[in-house]
């Protein structure tokens, strides 16, 4: 049969498996689904030669004489208590301390004995807390003492070392003193209690609870060791106590599991509290409190008396269910109680004790009246009363004592589908459940038992559910429970289902006819087909961990697995059974198999961190720590049974043969794991390819057996594991023999191919080593040479279709020897080739192009990336051997190199000449991936930031575009970069990009720009953003010195942010105007804005100006102010250019005359008129201040290069319209000599151009007759000013005017 069938044969075999591994295939109902009604029957067994019982007295040992041959007072203080955890029996007598090794003898005990005045009152077993102690102290004997019985003194710590001893001797216990003890201040400390975690809490005769907290070292305020009183804290003593109405506490139970301490009060009370965490430094919390049936006035339960709350038990940890709790009564009824979920009133099921209802006590399966529960038909049941009880994963114990001073136990176990189908006790559909109790005498007089379940603990399903007694049966041995009371020790075994049907099978061979004899037919009906085959198939394939029995048994099952009962329809009894019309023994052998295989077989074969450098394992946990060995133990006997008789399954043959096929399977892969583990596993993963490993990680045994992922790391397994021993022939081939022996299907034959190019290899490199020997003698060098390079091809050739099986290590062996025999050709073709075919779906692409996301660490995709860049670099090193030898060949190489059609190669090469700084290599390359590289989002950044490296990209991506001719391509390119904000770019760099943009584009012919709809608009735009930027840098450059002493820190931090804005992105006029320059008072920058958007509005002009004159005038002297103006509106003017929109001559040479008009006044001692120029300044001018030179408003925006004739007709409105104080006779006189300083300016400068200007003469002649008529009147008259001599000024200008113009 081809691989394909095998593997289809195996798949559909796991699929069986499969369905009975799924969750709770295997599992019991939840507690309250399998419990019986309130008042339902058990089934009792009294008799110990009972076949159906369910437990049986193993042995009974009297206390050790020892023990009362040292009683020395007449009223002695004696305790008991039981530690299955370390294998003792405690037995305290006064002062001394018993630890009896009841396992191995009467008289095995260990002795501690304490001060004859300390009397021990009680005894408990806690889990050391961890650092506290040495490493070898696991458990610390806690032990409460007092003077007398009811006075206390102090809690101590004594350790505990299970002593190691060889496999015929007992173990032996060592004591230590811990000088670890804490008072109690003459609180009697009993009930001792621990968690997992070692924190301990006893009850105080107090009633209260306290905990005892120890650490290694005292700290500030605690000592080493110190009592905590959990219910009654410090300050609940200020609290006065008939505010207080808390009951007395009767005892406590800890939930390890749920981190939960239970405190039961009188009245059925159950106080809840957290322990939140396992440093006893911080105290429980209380959570709530819940009450039992006394409490729950109106229920059917408290319509009859149950007695109160006697003893606390946690129930097991269950997904399915919410019950929390698991409380026995004073009568023995049990209490099932929920999670309560901080309500007072906890759900809860109550189910009546063995000897309160009526029992069938009948040899053989029950057959129970039908109206057995109904009332008024029970007889009496004798007075008894609860003296202890223990609840563990379904089993019941309750010892209950009588009137007669006796006592007995009831043991009961996990209940199963009631016999009679006609009664139906449960509710809802479904088979209802009966429980049966054993009964077992104790004795009288005895002292209160106690009990406890012998370790290790029953299995449990992955959800914490409590397994089928018929699946448990399977995997681990009997459940094994003690009683401890005065007269001894009680060792009770569980009967599980197999044990059952091997009595039953003895009884009934006497009758001929086994297989349908009336009790196994009964115990078929009990636990239907399935479960019933399955426990006949434990005995006859003889299952290690059910009980040996004699030969005959074994025969006699054999009979009932194959004979009619088997062959019975499977019923849908188990949840892991689907529908279809398999028979109950073929179910059966599949759920053999699930019970056999289900610890391992979704467990992966090797952890995650097994390959990890330093760690310590040499074995996969799996094997260390025995769980293979124990599959391959329970499944070697099955298969010899399958191969014995599956002649007798001829309906099922075909299913039941792919059963025993997967059988042999698995039981080969234990063999070849276990075979691994012996060769040094772990060492084994060098030889491994990186990928073989991370699969190795992530593959479960049913994968290794059922899959061809498994297969194809198998081979790699061998393959490496012969590697290994290459030294030794002779050990290679015994390894062969071995695994050919052990586990034939995972020995496949080695891969020719890769000998053979091994072969070629090999005779390559002696061939060059001979013929650099001789390099000397030059004939014959040639074709020696030229075998060489066939050797090397032959390789090749035979490498490259195998590339995919090529571990990484045999790539880089092969790699490493082309390279130092020369075959570069060799190094890139065999490289490239592994790459492509190790990832034949391209994962390794796609995780790229997430842009390689950082959770998926351990992920198939990372780890095909990985190893495609490990093979990349054989190439890349190979390259870079040949540039550094500047060899010719390096040309040729890379030209191979970049032919291939590898996006991720591609992206390596381009990655190591960047870093290797070879850009003008990198540019002269014509590759299809280059440009994609240049502007994608690289992953490789060689150490630098993802932001630095991205724009050397975005750089060198530009000037490739201006290489290949692209200027539009360079020009889009720039303009990104210049308005990106994934680039911590300054401004001048942004400035940069957009005048290479702009240098760029124009450069472009309108034909080239296809993709470009408006070629132009799209240069005006960067032109026009170019222009935007030089006015951000002027308003950068014109903000003031952050370092400034006289900034306030609010001010020197908005001045920061101002210039971090500014020089790290790019803003829009607004923003640059509405945000920094306005706020800022940047005035002449707000004129540069005002100029380059063109904006139009003179209000704002006019205000700014005003602004502009003011800020100089008062921030100079007085005497020198009218210089700082005239500069700074020269400036100005200037840097603007004289703009129409920013610096309007009107306006500004208005404010000119003003301050000139004003500054006169002040001179002069009279108050200047009101207006917007309000300058300080002007009240500190005095007489002797110097005036103002005549024409001087004018004459400074000439010299600033304004038009004369446009200021000439300025002057002119301003005389003609009159606006204040231009409407007084000392403003018109104050006018008219700069209008005619103005005009003989404009004259000088026309007489004296050497080009004809254009000069308004007619207009100027009336203009200045117009003044000499003024002046004639003698009312306008410029104070200092000579009137006669300007009289003749201008009657001469006019005369210029005339004569030449």
């Amino acid at each position: 049969m081809s691989d394909t069938g095998v593997l289809q044969r195996l798949g559909d075999a796991q699929k069986v498996i499969a369905k009975w591994c799924q969750p709770r295939a295997l599992a019991l109902p939840d507690i309250k689904a399998r419990l019986p009604p309130r008042d339902a029957p058990y089934e009792e067994h009294s008799q110990p030669d009972d076949a159906w019982a369910g437990f049986r007295v193993q042995r009974r040992l009297p206390i050790p004489s020892m023990v009362f041959e040292t009683i020395t007072s007449r009223a002695p203080v004696a305790t008991l208590a039981l530690f299955p955890e370390i294998g003792r029996a405690c037995i305290t007598v006064d002062h001394r301390l018993y630890l009896w090794d009841y396992a191995h003898g009467h008289n095995s005990f260990e002795h501690h004995e304490l001060p004859s005045d300390e009397l021990i009152l009680s005894v408990g077993l806690v889990r050391a807390r961890p650092g506290v102690f040495i490493d070898a102290i696991q458990h610390v004997l806690v032990l409460s003492t007092g003077p007398t019985a009811t006075e206390g003194r102090r809690v101590l710590l004594l350790g505990v070392e299970m002593v190691k001893a060889p496999s015929d001797e007992a173990a032996g216990i060592k004591l230590y003193e811990t000088a670890m003890s804490a008072s109690t201040n003459g609180v009697a400390m009993r009930n001792i209690q621990g968690t997992e975690g070692g924190r301990v809490f006893c009850l105080g005769s107090d009633h209260c609870v306290h905990e005892l907290v120890y650490q290694a070292q005292e700290s500030w305020f605690r000592s080493r060791c110190y009592m905590y009183n959990v219910t009654q804290p410090h300050l609940a003593n200020l609290v006065p106590s008939f505010f207080r109405h808390e009951k007395r506490i009767r005892l406590i139970t800890v939930d390890s599991a749920r981190q939960l301490l239970y405190v039961l009060r009188d009245g059925d009370q159950i106080d809840v509290y957290s322990l939140p965490s396992r440093d006893a430094s911080r105290a429980p919390v209380h959570t709530g409190s819940m009450y039992g049936v006394a409490r729950q006035a109106g229920l059917l339960h408290s319509q009859q008396e149950v007695g109160p709350i006697v003893w606390l038990g946690a129930t097991e940890p269950d997904t399915r269910s919410s019950v929390c709790l698991v409380a026995v009564t004073e009568r023995g009824y049990r209490i099932y109680l929920d999670d309560f979920q901080r309500r007072s009133w906890a759900q809860l099921a109550v189910r009546a004790p063995p000897g309160a209802a009526p029992a069938h006590r009948a040899q053989g399966p029950p057959v129970l009246p039908l109206l057995a529960g109904a009332p008024g038909t029970a007889p009496a049941a004798p007075a008894q009363r609860a003296t202890g009880a223990l609840y563990a994963r379904g089993v019941f114990l309750c010892a209950m004592s009588t009137n007669d001073m006796g006592s007995v136990l009831y043991a009961v176990g996990a209940p199963v589908p009631a016999a009679n189908t006609t009664l139906t006790y449960a509710a809802g559909v479904g088979a209802a459940w009966q429980e049966g109790a054993t009964r077992v005498p104790l004795g009288t007089g005895a002292s209160a038992p106690v009990l406890a379940e012998a370790l290790p603990a029953p299995p449990a399903d992955a959800s914490g559910a409590t397994l089928r007694p018929c699946v448990a049966q399977t995997t681990s041995p009997a459940r094994v429970f003690f009683v401890l009371d005065s007269n001894g020790l009680t060792e009770l075994v569980e009967r599980r289902p197999a044990d059952v049907l091997a009595s039953l099978l003895g009884s009934a061979a006497a009758t001929g006819a086994v297989s349908t004899a009336p009790p196994i037919v009964d115990f078929f009906s009990r636990y239907g087909p399935v479960e019933a085959c399955l426990c006949a198939l434990a005995l006859a394939a003889r299952n290690a961990h059910v009980v040996p029995h004699e030969r005959d048994e074994v025969a006699q099952a054999i009979r009932v697995f194959f004979g009619p009962l088997g062959a019975w329809p499977a019923e849908q009894r188990v949840p892991g059974l689907g529908g279809g019309s398999r028979s109950a023994r073929y179910e059966a052998l599949a759920c053999y198999m699930a019970c056999v295989l289900r610890s391992v077989w979704t467990e992966p074969l090797v952890p995650a961190d097994f390959w990890r450098a330093g760690a310590r394992a040499t074995s996969p946990p799996l094997v260390a720590r025995g769980a293979l060995a124990a599959v391959l133990a329970d499944l070697t006997p099955l298969h010899a049974f399958l191969q014995r008789h599956s002649q007798l399954m001829d309906d099922e043959r075909t299913d039941v043969g792919q059963l025993q096929a997967l059988a042999q399977r698995t039981m080969e892969a234990c063999q070849f794991v276990l075979f691994l583990a012996d060769h040094n596993m772990r060492a084994m993963g060098d030889a491994l390819p990186a990928e073989t490993r991370t699969r190795l990680t992530q593959l479960s045994l049913a994968d290794l057996v059922t899959t061809a992922d498994g297969r194809r790391v198998a081979n790699d397994l061998v393959t490496a594991l012969i590697e290994s021993q290459s030294g030794a022939r002779a050990s290679v081939d015994a390894m062969a023999e071995a695994l050919q022996a052990r586990c034939a299907g995972f020995c496949s034959a080695d891969d020719v191919r890769q000998y053979k190019a091994s072969e070629c290899l090999r005779n390559a490199t002696e061939l060059d080593r001979r013929l650099r020997a001789e390099e000397g003698a030059p004939s014959g060098a040639a074709p020696r040479r030229a075998a060489v390079d066939e050797q090397l091809s032959a390789s090749l050739h035979l490498l490259l279709p195998s590339a995919a099986q090529l571990p990484l290590e045999k790539l880089e062996h092969v790699c490493a020897t082309y390279q130092q025999l020369r075959y570069v050709r060799g190094v890139v073709s065999l490289a490239l080739a592994c790459a492509r075919a190790s990832d034949p779906a391209d994962t390794a692409v796609a995780f790229r192009a997430d842009g390689c996301p950082g959770d998926e660490l351990a992920s198939p995709r990372q780890s095909a990336y990985a190893l495609r860049r490990r093979m990349y670099a054989l190439v890349l090193q190979a390259l870079q051997v040949l540039k550094d030898e500047a060899a010719p060949s390096y040309d040729e190489a890379l030209a191979l190199a970049t032919q291939s059609d590898d996006a991720l190669f591609h992206e390596e090469l381009y990655t190591a000449l960047v870093a290797a700084q070879r850009t003008d290599e990198l540019l002269a390359l014509h590759t299809p991936f280059l440009a994609d590289f240049l502007q994608g989002t690289p992953v490789l950044l060689g150490g630098e930031p993802l932001d630095v490296y991205e724009r050397r990209l975005r750089d060198l991506l530009w000037q490739w575009y201006v290489r290949q001719g692209d200027c539009l391509a360079a020009a889009e390119t720039l303009d990104a970069l210049a308005h990106t904000e994934s680039y911590a770019l300054r401004l001048h760099e942004r400035i940069e990009y957009l005048a290479l943009a702009v240098g760029n584009v124009k450069s472009v012919r309108p034909s080239a720009a296809t993709h470009v709809p408006d070629l132009v608009a799209f240069a005006t735009q960067l032109e026009e953003d170019l222009e935007v930027a030089q006015v951000q840098a002027k308003v950068l450059s014109a903000l003031p010195s952050v370092d400034a002493a006289e900034w306030e820190p609010v001010e020197r931090e908005r001045l920061a942010q101002a210039a971090q804005e500014l020089d790290m992105a790019l803003l829009d006029m607004t923003t640059l105007y509405k945000e920094l320059a306005e706020p800022l008072g940047l005035l002449e920058e707000q004129l540069l804005i005002i100029h380059t958007a063109q904006y139009q509005d003179a209000e704002l002009v006019a205000r700014i100006w005003e602004a502009l004159l003011a800020r100089e005038h008062n921030a100079s002297a007085p005497a020198q102010a009218h210089q700082a103006v005239a500069a700074l509106v020269t400036d100005v003017y200037v840097r603007l250019g004289g703009s129409e929109t920013a610096c309007p001559l009107e306006l500004v040479l208005g404010l000119l005359e003003r301050y000139a008009y004003d500054t006169e006044c002040a001179v002069q001692g009279e108050a200047p008129a009101p207006s917007a120029l309000e300058w300080h300044a002007f009240r500190t001018l005095s007489r002797d201040a110097p005036l103002l030179r005549v024409g001087w408003a004018p004459l400074v925006l000439l010299e600033a290069g304004a038009p004369a004739d446009t200021l000439f007709s300025v002057m002119q409105g301003l005389l003609s319209k009159a606006p204040a104080p231009w409407n007084t006779t000392s403003g018109v006189g104050f006018l008219l000599p700069d209008l005619i300083e103005l005009a003989e300016t404009w004259v000088r400068q026309v007489e004296q151009s050497v080009r004809p200007m254009a000069f308004p003469a007619h207009q100027v002649d009336q203009v200045l007759n117009d003044a000499v008529l003024q002046l004639h009147t003698r009312r306008y008259v410029r104070a200092h000013d000579a009137l006669d001599r300007r009289l003749e000024q201008v009657q001469a200008l006019v005369q210029r005017v005339r004569r030449p113009l």
